[in-house]
């Protein structure tokens, strides 16, 4: 962290994908969703999640799911990602309205994900696919989320969602087909 004039600054992350990691993806929403849940109740979603110890300015990434025909999604500037927090971004085609960054934000990628197998990419502001930012996701079941396994972190697991925050424990392993 940078302190300048006693205020913190967010570090710029300059491209390096190791500072940032895809926790949860949601490509199969629920199909009757109750009114009172909020719009990423409703939605498929990439969550990125900053697990350094310093906010990050994410601004210029790129995301984008395999089997879409969209472009990539830019991160908009600027994108504050606090020190362990979080940032949810929606996989739809149209533009929710959103502030493009920030808490509480859901931002828009447009481009949609496949709920019968797919893949999403993380890339650094060069455009160089971030290697371990690769995530395959297998057939989803609507209302669960693939995400990154809390006990192993380089393992995934369908569990339940939680946009925005730690993953909850997987319902089962990776290879378990539950």
């Amino acid at each position: 962290m940078i302190f300048l004039f006693g205020c913190s600054v967010p570090v710029n992350v300059s491209g390096d994908c190791s500072l940032l990691e895809i926790t949860e993806i949601r490509a199969n929403r629920p199909v009757e969703v109750p009114e009172e849940y909020t719009f990423v109740g409703r939605e498929d979603y990439v969550e990125v999640h900053n697990p350094s110890e310093e906010p990050l300015d994410i601004a210029g990434f790129q995301l984008h799911g395999n089997q879409s025909e969209q472009p990539w999604f830019v991160v908009p500037e600027p994108c504050e990602l606090p020190a362990g927090g979080y940032q949810v971004f929606l996989a739809t085609l149209y533009d929710d309205g959103a502030d493009p960054c920030g808490e509480g934000s859901t931002p828009s990628t447009f481009f949609d994900l496949n709920n019968d197998g797919d893949a999403v990419y993380l890339r650094d502001p060069w455009g160089q696919t971030c290697s371990s930012e690769v995530v395959l996701m297998p057939d989803q079941h609507a209302g669960f989320v693939w995400e990154r396994d809390p006990e192993s972190p380089l393992d995934w697991c369908p569990a339940a969602p939680s946009p925005g925050d730690s993953n909850p424990p997987c319902l089962c392993g990776s290879s378990d087909g539950c």
